[in-house]
């Protein structure tokens, strides 16, 4: 399959440059990268750093274990955290310092379990959700035997802190909330699938459930369910306005953190996940199957959760849409970066390896491509 040509008139020519070849020697950049992406974790056991100004890519090699279950970013340190194991073996938590492309730290899960008291921690975890509050790391630990925890980590160290109420569900995503009337100090909200009272998830159904940053304590004002026919995407949270949004297709969900059971419900044409800037919902849609592909679009919506218009990121000489991982603003909200492509199977699309799809948001347009050289793996952060 045929790369995407890069939009010249609108970017530098530097974008033209790819990933260095695995294995291949590494220069020590000259200085540290201004508008820098990280790629946390490929199956060769890279991290790779996106110049997202010039699209120079330069690929680390670090050594990290080949799976991954979680990450997440301090911006203001540019540093990383991701959780990576081998297939079958325990993983460990990383501290990265992005700029410098070197592990900082490394707590494995196994040391983590025993401080915190627990049996066991599964060995390759489908999810293990992660996000950074007040000097600390929130991460959920996955027990073998079907039991969750949600462990606060010195986010320094990565030694463990406390536990938090054990989550009543099969959690996947989290996030943390600024100060709210019953919560002031900030609340983390859990996401999961709902399960039935032998504890197996039940399909179609979303759960939400909040945690006093304050006291670990669950918080009762937040604990919501939804139906979810498709599932649902990680929740988004505005970061100037009380609201977190959920894509739980055909439905975007608002919640009114400041009054949880004010929930609204609008229609959205597809499935993909969120994120916002400048007060506006960006949506990367995504197909549920071959037969229904994705729309190769960005859908814009406002505050309230209304369709305002949409962003075409498909090129005319492209047979499949792009397949979206995950999208991230910058911190000014310029633009807009979308982490894209399939796995090596190809999943619901042809193959596509992975890129960096880069949008402006005043313009609304288009404006440029990262081919990363590999199939996605890890995750997209955005330091800057």
């Amino acid at each position: 399959m045929l790369g995407w040509p890069v939009l010249a008139a609108a970017l530098p020519l530097g974008f033209l440059a790819g990933c260095d070849e695995p294995g291949a020697p590494m220069e020590e950049p000259e200085s540290p990268i201004e508008k820098l992406i990280v790629i946390a974790g490929t199956d060769d056991g890279r991290i790779l750093q996106v110049d997202a100004a010039s699209g120079v890519v330069r690929g680390v090699g670090l050594g990290l274990p080949p799976a991954g279950c979680g990450a997440t970013a301090d911006v203001s340190r540019r540093e990383v955290y991701v959780a990576r194991g081998s297939h079958g073996a325990p993983f460990s938590l990383y501290r990265i310092d992005g700029d410098a492309g070197r592990v900082l730290y490394e707590r494995p899960s196994a040391e983590l379990a025993v401080a915190a008291g627990l049996e066991d921690i599964a060995p390759s975890p489908a999810f293990c959700p992660m996000t950074l509050a007040d000097g600390r790391l929130y991460m959920v630990l996955d027990g073998t035997r079907g039991a969750y925890a949600i462990a606060a980590i010195d986010a320094q160290s990565l030694e463990f802190i406390t536990l938090l109420a054990p989550p009543p569900y099969d959690p996947y995503a989290m996030e943390v909330t600024g100060p709210l009337p019953y919560a002031p100090m900030g609340a983390l909200l859990v996401q999961g699938f709902a399960v039935d009272p032998d504890g197996r998830p039940i399909r179609g159904s979303l759960r939400v459930v909040g945690y006093d940053l304050g006291t670990g304590a669950a918080l009762p004002q937040l604990d919501l369910r939804f139906d979810a026919p498709y599932g649902a995407t990680p929740l988004a949270l505005d970061p100037d306005a009380p609201y977190a949004y959920i894509n739980a297709y055909p439905s975007l969900l608002l919640l009114d953190l400041e009054k949880p059971d004010m929930v609204s419900a609008g229609a959205t044409p597809a499935a993909g996940p969120l994120a916002l800037a400048r007060g506006l919902v960006y949506h990367a849609g995504v197909g549920l199957s071959v037969e229904r592909p994705g729309p190769g679009k960005v859908y814009v919506y406002d505050r309230a959760g209304a369709l305002t218009d949409s962003i075409d990121i498909w090129p005319a000489d492209e047979m499949w849409p792009p397949f979206v991982n995950e999208l991230t603003p910058d911190a000014a909200g310029e633009r807009l970066y979308i982490h894209a492509g399939t796995g090596e199977g190809g999943l619901y699309y042809d193959l596509q390896r992975a890129r960096v799809l880069v949008v402006d948001l005043d313009q609304r347009t288009l404006v440029g491509e990262i081919p990363l050289e590999v199939w996605p793996a890890g995750s997209m952060l955005v330091l800057f």
